[in-house]
């Protein structure tokens, strides 16, 4: 700030020069046109000398208007120094606007088996008043499905105001193995040239889920009855192409066998999300009854140590489900006469049985 200190006394004089602020952390340094500091400063009667206030505002200045004042004194008057020796001017603080964002990790590695990962975003406003940012998240490929926990953040104090965001990503089934990134900007609500942004990048490595169904059994079975069947769905929720090899669980007095194409017991290549269907042939021995489960387990080529297990449960002989209803007692006259009885068979399950009648 140009200034300028002039004697108007009548007579030579050593004069400083001190300028006072409303608030703390401001200072000023009085320099000549050379940038070099010169007071105490010697002038004659009608001399002057121009002269330069460097002002350094308070690192936590709010925007705004602010007055400041500079005196000046006589440092070899036995009196105080007449006339105009104290100037006060205006200098407005203009807006800082300024924000950061920081994670708390930049790299993750980890299988597409829909276990989240996440990662803690912190936002600082950096600028000398209170304001909101916005949030973004660009992917590099939309299969990622990250979400953020915020759009936008709340009024965040000037000057470090802090706020916390999360970035889920999570890891759905089939994304294929590579690299991938996830860029979160933080913007300025009043200011889209104020921005920072971070990027996290993601390595996906090759997963096998194999996946069994469970099938859930209406009807019941009769013991010693002939082969049956039933179908189990074999699905690949890993992200690359892979095989599964079949087995069975197969209960006491239950009798099965894989039916069906299949290459010594083993599925065909399925590619990521896709699935194929699997026969099992079954029979009961004639003395069994009860409930019976059959598991049947997958495990993937790829990767020998993941394996999944479905399940069908079978209702086997009595279950309590049938009502045999006797008719009327009947009187019988003569030695070979013949009669009708009408007898009634209740089914009293809620699926369809199947029932052998014997005399």
């Amino acid at each position: 700030i140009p200034m300028r200190l002039e004697n108007t006394g009548n007579r030579e004089a050593t004069f400083t020069l001190t300028a006072s602020f409303p608030g703390e952390g401001w200072s000023a340094q009085f320099v000549n046109q050379t940038g070099a500091t010169f007071l105490p400063i010697y002038l004659i009667r009608g001399e002057s000398h121009d002269f330069f206030v460097n002002v350094t505002a308070s690192s936590d200045s709010a925007p705004g208007e602010i007055s400041f004042s500079v005196r000046a004194a006589c440092m070899d008057c036995s009196t105080g120094v007449s006339g105009n020796e104290v100037i006060i001017r205006n200098i407005m603080v203009p807006e800082l606007r300024g924000v950061e964002v920081q994670a708390d990790r930049l790299s993750i590695v980890a299988e597409a088996n829909e276990v989240p990962q996440s990662v803690t975003l912190d936002i600082f406003n950096l600028g000398n008043a209170d304001e909101r940012f916005n949030l973004d998240l660009i992917q590099s490929s939309w299969k990622m499905e990250g979400i953020l926990s915020m759009e936008q953040t709340g009024v965040l104090d000037a000057w470090n105001g802090e706020a916390s965001a999360m970035l889920s990503l999570p890891m759905p089934h089939g994304l294929a193995p590579g690299q991938y990134s996830a860029r979160v900007d933080v913007t300025s609500e009043n200011e889209a040239s104020t921005s920072d942004s971070v990027i996290v990048n993601l390595q996906v490595l090759p997963t096998s889920i194999p996946w069994v169904s469970t099938e859930v059994i209406e009807e019941s079975y009769i013991p010693g009855e002939s082969s049956k069947s039933i179908k189990f769905e074999i699905r690949n929720d890993g992200n690359e192409a892979d095989r599964f090899n079949l087995s069975l669980d197969i209960p006491d007095g239950m009798n099965a066998d894989f039916g069906g194409a299949l290459n010594n017991d083993q599925t065909m290549l399925i590619e990521p999300g896709a699935s194929t269907n699997v026969t099992v042939e079954f029979t009961f021995d004639e003395d069994i009854g009860g409930e019976l489960t059959l598991n049947l387990i997958a495990n993937s080529v790829n990767d020998v140590t993941r394996s999944a297990i479905g399940s069908a449960t079978f209702k086997v002989g009595s279950q309590n489900w049938l009502r045999l209803i006797a008719p009327e007692p009947v009187d019988l006259v003569e030695a070979d006469e013949e009669i009708e009885l009408l007898l009634v068979l209740r089914n009293q399950y809620t699926g369809i049985q199947s029932v052998s009648i014997s005399i």
